[in-house]
């Protein structure tokens, strides 16, 4: 984003951190589905047994979430997520 912006006028420190925060803000917000499986299939084995949903790898995980909760599943609790990664990208 910061060099797009450049293209056009010269960037000054405002522009630039809302290049950083837009540009992070986007990037977690992607990778939320990602990041839910990774962390449901890592969580997985701290359960009880019979709490477990024994996933078998990152595609039946991601499926299984779909299928069994719903596209919002993955977005559930996003916000903090989002917010770190646009200080981090800032």
């Amino acid at each position: 984003f910061r060099d797009e912006i450049a293209k056009h006028r010269e960037t000054d420190v405002y522009s630039r951190l809302a290049a950083g925060l837009s540009s992070g803000a986007m990037a977690a917000f992607i990778s939320c589905p990602a990041e839910v499986t990774l962390v449901r299939i890592s969580n997985d084995s701290t359960l009880p047994v019979e709490q477990r949903r024994n996933y078998t790898g990152v595609l039946n995980g991601f499926s299984r979430i779909l299928r069994e909760e719903g596209f919002s599943a993955f977005f559930r609790g996003s916000a903090p997520f989002v917010q770190r990664a646009m200080l981090v990208g800032s």
